[in-house]
């Protein structure tokens, strides 16, 4: 499971915010195409993580 610190290098805010966004996107549309439940449940739960920190 990747967290956010693995993937996003330090940055000043802004453009810290913008990557997120594209990870979290790209992250939604991987969940979006699930049809696995569990997967799904996972994925929520790994952007829910992302989402708080």
């Amino acid at each position: 499971m990747l967290i956010a610190s693995d993937v996003v290098p330090s940055f000043s805010e802004n453009a810290h915010s913008t990557r997120m966004e594209r990870y979290l996107s790209r992250r939604q549309t991987f969940f979006n195409k699930s049809k696995h439940p569990l997967l799904q449940n996972k994925i929520a739960q790994h952007i829910a993580t992302i989402s708080t920190t």
